[in-house]
This record gives C-alpha cells, structure tokens and sequence, in this order.
C-alpha cells in the first residue's frame, strides 16, 4: 500500500473506524438467515425495486459477503483486472496488497465479536 493511502488512513483513523463498524454491523445483518426477508425490502427501498427483483439481487450477490467484511483474493484479481481493463494505461502491476487494506476492518471485527455484538 502507498504511503499517502497509509497516512490517510491513520489521519482519519476514527472516521475509517466507525465507517468500518456501520459497514461490518450492515454485512453481518444482511448475512443473518433470520433477517433475511427484512434485508430484502431494504435492499428494495434502496435501489428502487419490486421485491422479486431485489431478492434475485440479494441472492446473487450473498457469496460476496463475507463475515469478515474482506474481499476474497479472486474478487480482488477480478476487480483489479476490470480497472486495467477500463483503464487502458497502467503504469505498473498492482497486487491485491497494493489496493487493499483490510486492518481497520479486522479491529473492528475483533471489537465486535469481543462485546458480543449481534444483529
């Protein structure tokens, strides 16, 4: 990771904390099998659709969420090779640990399962 990405993540630490913990606390209700039909009229809400199609969504989209709010080393290839495509011109090769940072993710799941939390 670059150093300009590493400092302003440090500068920004709280806000990337509690970005973390709303998107963390999110993943795992959306993940909740006993929340499942609530997501999917949230999802609805949100993007403005009829339930069939935001449940055709929810359940494409399910094996991209993973509990530890990380993405998977092949969804990282995948999204760094779509950016290189639509891109045209890189200048160098970048790796998945070039993009992404996952340490504020990983704290704050530590935080959570620490308290107890659950959706």
């Amino acid at each position: 990771m670059s150093a300009v990405t590493e400092s302003m993540l440090a500068k920004n630490s709280p806000l990337v904390q509690k970005f973390a913990r709303g998107m963390l606390k999110g993943l795992w209700y959306v993940r909740d099998r006993e929340k499942k039909e609530d997501a999917i009229r949230i999802l609805a809400k949100w993007i403005k659709s009829d339930l069939t199609y935001a449940r055709d969504i929810f359940e494409l989209s399910q094996d991209a969420w993973t509990r530890e709010g990380t993405a998977n080393e092949r969804e990282m290839k995948l999204s760094l090779d779509m950016s290189r495509q639509s891109l045209k011109t890189v200048r160098q090769e970048l790796t998945p640990a070039d993009m992404y940072d996952f340490a504020p993710i990983r704290k704050v799941k530590q935080e959570l399962e620490a308290k107890g939390w659950t959706p």
